[in-house]
């Protein structure tokens, strides 16, 4: 009787062995199911987060454009047919009256590069390099900031949807602000070339650098860059150290888009 079982016990055996393997086959399978799902709702929520504030901040741009600039521009004729009313004004009202129109002058520059930072229209236009250049060109004149522009293989950056060019373009504009705030210097290097079936956008300077792990340098700029990579299936690394200055990367993939 035993060893006439022992075929029995053995294929009891092997059966529970199956049933094991199936078994915690189907839990680790469900896992990484629901470990995806989790990631893409994630993914999605960011973005939503940068849809959201995309639109905003273009509502923004048209009302600061369309509305805020005309009634400046109003107030400069209403000023200047004021000023045709005054019969023989002395100097010192026309000197204040020019320097009105030259205030009103400036409110208006400051408006319109408000609208720009706001949303790039150059960027929807003339794409992302001439966009990073224009960025280039403004930071030098409002915060005296030297950026280089160094660009490679530009018929791969032509390809890259809009929204992946628009988050490399938000990146690129707070990683020069961060330069401005942060580093200690008024020069920085900005790098656009294609790699890894992807684009990356690398922003440089030389100066006194900081602790990427450091609690107090993950302020809200650099977490809100990597939901909005996040959103496009991107990256983003900072490579940095006390005095040594930093280096911030973004790459994403050639077909990054919010849609996908």
């Amino acid at each position: 009787m035993v060893a006439g079982g022992e075929p029995t016990v053995w294929w009891i055996y092997i059966l529970a062995g199956l049933v094991t393997v199936i078994f915690t086959a189907t839990v680790i399978g469900v896992i990484v199911l629901t470990q995806r799902r989790q990631v893409e709702q994630s993914r999605r929520f960011s973005q939503g987060l940068v849809e959201a504030q995309e639109a905003e901040r273009s509502r923004i741009a048209r009302e600061l454009h369309d509305d805020i600039i005309q009634r400046i521009a109003l107030l400069g004729g209403e000023l200047s047919g004021l000023a045709r009313t005054i019969p023989e004004p002395t100097e010192a009202v026309t000197q204040r009256i020019e320097g009105l129109r030259d205030e009103l002058h400036d409110l208006a520059d400051e408006v319109r590069q408000m609208a720009r930072r706001a949303h790039p229209a150059v960027l929807d236009h003339l794409g992302l390099v001439k966009a990073v250049r224009n960025l280039a060109g403004e930071m030098a004149t409002s915060d005296g900031l030297d950026v280089g522009v160094d660009v490679t293989n530009e018929p791969a950056l032509a390809r890259l949807s809009p929204a992946a060019a628009l988050s490399l373009f938000r990146v690129t504009q707070e990683g020069l602000r961060n330069v401005v705030r942060h580093s200690g210097t008024l020069e920085a290097k900005v790098r656009l070339g294609a790699r890894e079936s992807g684009v990356f956008v690398a922003i440089e300077d030389k100066g006194q650098g900081m602790d990427p792990n450091s609690a107090d340098e993950q302020g809200l700029g650099l977490l809100g860059l990597n939901e909005r990579l996040r959103a496009v299936q991107g990256r983003l690394t900072i490579e940095s150290a006390p005095g040594e200055g930093t280096r911030l990367v973004a790459w994403v993939p050639q077909n990054g888009n919010t849609t996908s």
